[in-house]
């Protein structure tokens, strides 16, 4: 979530328009520009998806790679909790 967010801040600070908040390009501080990064990488990553941050251009492709990871590490993880080495198996 960190690191998504840093890309999209980084981005931002760039000045690539990547988010817009309610319609209109975010403004303000860069803590405020920070913690809107980070909130927006929140609910993408956990798919939630409140939609008064939204993606535009180039960070629609970055946001939807964070939101298939949001998805598949979780799978990941309960795939290979229930999968154990053959040695571990009674028999």
């Amino acid at each position: 979530m960190i690191g998504f967010g840093a890309i999209y801040l980084l981005l931002d600070l760039e000045g690539i328009q990547i988010l817009v908040e309610d319609g209109a390009p975010i403004t303000g501080t860069f803590i405020e520009h920070f913690f809107t990064s980070i909130y927006f990488s929140g609910v993408t990553l956990f798919s939630l998806g409140y939609g008064d941050v939204t993606p535009v251009g180039f960070g629609r492709g970055v946001a939807l790679i964070e939101s298939w990871l949001g998805y598949t590490v979780p799978a990941a993880f309960v795939v290979k909790s229930f999968m154990r080495p053959k040695d571990d198996r009674i028999s």
